[in-house]
């Protein structure tokens, strides 16, 4: 009789230490969710309104073009398209390329790009995609759950 009394003090014990354990790790993932939510809110900058296109289109030159499509081998959500300037589409490169693909594709249209006299002007348009955004009355978004953006570049030669 004493054994069956020991383990059931025993089975109790450790129905009691794994429902502990179950508490704490609960615990520590509201609080973790509650600091990611509290550091995201008291930081200033993601209530700024961010632009969303280019007001005026700065003139690049092919380096800023090649940094710019080696950013989306480096994992940016970037959309790039080359103009000439008759209108005709040199290439468009998105989504996620590696490094290799990039120089390979750069090689493709480096003569076109380059040159002594050969400039760019760049315009570009930033969109929101996924998370909550709420449109204040002043028309700027406040976000509500953080989402992701994409940026799509376009350079037309000039």
């Amino acid at each position: 009789m004493e054994n069956i009394a020991d383990a059931l003090k025993i089975s109790f014990a450790v129905f009691v230490f794994i429902f502990a354990v179950a508490i704490f790790y609960s615990v520590i993932g509201k609080t973790i969710k509650t600091s990611n939510s509290v550091l995201y809110y008291t930081d200033k900058t993601n209530f700024y309104a961010h632009t969303e296109s280019s007001e005026t289109n700065r003139t690049v030159d092919e380096k800023e073009i090649i940094t710019t499509l080696y950013r989306i081998a480096d994992g940016e959500t970037i959309t790039v398209t080359i103009i000439d300037d008759s209108g005709r589409e040199i290439g468009t490169v998105s989504g996620s390329h590696s490094r290799e693909d990039i120089t390979v594709f750069i090689y493709s249209i480096y003569s076109q790009i380059t040159g002594p006299t050969v400039t760019f002007s760049e315009e570009f348009v930033e969109t929101n995609y996924s998370g909550k955004y709420v449109v204040a009355e002043d028309g700027s978004k406040l976000p509500i759950e953080k989402g992701g953006t994409r940026m799509y570049i376009v350079y037309t030669k000039n």
